[in-house]
């Protein structure tokens, strides 16, 4: 009888870190599209005068960053041996989802730059930009048609709607949050979850969910939950110097003015010990996971530990 996947040969870590790589590589020059309109497969074509939508595609898939998310779900699909071509299709599905929210988030944050480089907004505008956040949104789905058992993709496309609709929630309360003259720590956490924690949380429930074990799925989002938490936190205190000093910042939602309205400098202590507690759960949660699935997140969530404490306010 062949051994289901829970049962199969743990891979060697540095065999795991090498195929990673590869199939990292692939996954950045499949996103990647190309200008010339011919070379785009994963996108079903588009039409020959439509140069916009290709320009800024490209533009701003120049910086594809460090892809964590494409990461993850690779680390995990090894682990849980799956086929190399799911594998590669479940990667693009979670880019494309974590790239179109982060040009959409930057239209409605008002944020100027994306990984060095000027927002796609600044360059060709809120409409453009918004075209390329929603293209990329269906690519995803597009994405999906290439999995390769048909049987799995309704609950693969039930759960790639799930988190993108927490997204959203988690970004619609961001948007109302910072209009409040108050928030709640519990409404704080509950909107970082939604915002960050979903499409964190993605790559390893399409992994899991590929390779037929859901039992593991409680474990796995409480895991990249605290995770996404521990780093909203680190990202708000990485903030708080221009968000404290500049005259002109716009309103944002920082853990530190949650902690402490009237003065937020008083919340830094707080929120770095907060900071430290949901990364060490996030860790501790992420090294119970079977086969190994979740050691990168362990891995991330100790680095970022480390510079949380080499950080400077």
């Amino acid at each position: 009888m062949a051994k289901s996947s829970a049962q199969a040969i743990h891979p060697r870590p540095a065999e795991i870190a090498r195929v990673l790589d590869d199939l990292l590589s692939v996954v950045k020059t499949d996103i990647v599209v190309k200008t010339d309109i011919a070379n785009i497969s994963h996108f079903g074509g588009l039409p020959q005068q439509d140069r916009l939508l290709t320009e800024t595609v490209n533009t701003h898939f120049a910086d594809t960053g460090r892809m964590i998310r494409a990461r993850l779900c690779i680390d995990a699909g090894l682990k849980l041996n799956l086929p190399t071509h799911d594998i590669l299709v479940l990667s693009r599905v979670v880019e494309y989802l974590h790239n179109a929210s982060l040009i959409h988030d930057d239209v409605q944050d008002q944020d100027a730059d994306r990984r060095g480089h000027p927002a796609l907004w600044v360059t060709y505008g809120v409409n453009a930009a918004i075209c390329t956040g929603d293209f990329l949104l269906s690519a995803a789905y597009r994405a999906l048609t290439e999995y390769s058992n048909p049987l799995h993709l309704p609950m693969l496309m039930a759960a790639v709607h799930e988190q993108t609709s927490h997204a959203i929630h988690g970004q619609m309360a961001d948007i109302s949050a910072t209009q409040a003259s108050q928030m709640t720590l519990s409404h704080y956490l509950d909107t970082v979850k939604g915002k960050s924690g979903a499409l964190l949380y993605l790559p390893l429930q399409l992994a899991f969910l590929a390779a037929n074990q859901s039992q593991p799925l409680a474990l796995v989002n409480a895991a990249c939950m605290h995770f996404a938490i521990g780093y909203q936190i680190y990202d708000d205190l990485e903030d708080i110097a221009q968000d404290l000093c500049s005259a002109h910042t716009k309103p944002t939602l920082n853990i530190t003015a949650v902690l402490s309205p009237q003065l937020p400098s008083n919340g830094i202590a707080e929120a770095r010990q907060l900071c430290t507690q949901h990364l060490n759960q996030a860790f501790v949660a992420a090294n119970q996971l079977p086969m190994g699935t979740g050691d990168l997140l362990a891995k991330l969530s100790m680095d970022l530990q480390h510079k949380l404490r080499r950080q400077s306010i």
